[in-house]
């Protein structure tokens, strides 16, 4: 049977001691070892906390751009507006 690497204290994962070197582990135990990091890793993929706050923040932002755009537009159309009330209180009064 081939040696493993060691390993070394980083690949200690959350609550478990500091494990043995590998060239002492054998092949079986190295693959359960492999198959807990893959599993660590797909659960790490899977996690969404914090997506919905993500999707929120977006979803503000969208509102937030589009009452700028529209208040931009309208801009214009009420200082017009307010411009024709001044000119005829002005020449009426």
């Amino acid at each position: 049977m081939k040696p493993l690497p060691f390993i070394t204290a980083a690949h200690v994962w959350p609550g478990e001691s500091f494990p043995t070197p590998a060239a002492t582990l054998s092949e079986k135990a190295y693959s359960l070892r492999l198959e807990k990091l893959l599993d660590y890793i797909q659960d790490k993929l899977r996690d969404q906390a914090g997506q919905d706050l993500i999707e929120y923040a977006l979803v503000a932002s969208l509102i937030a751009f589009a009452a700028v755009a529209t208040m931009q537009a309208l801009a214009a159309d009420i200082s017009t507006a307010y411009g024709s009330i001044a000119a005829a209180l002005t020449s009426a009064g």
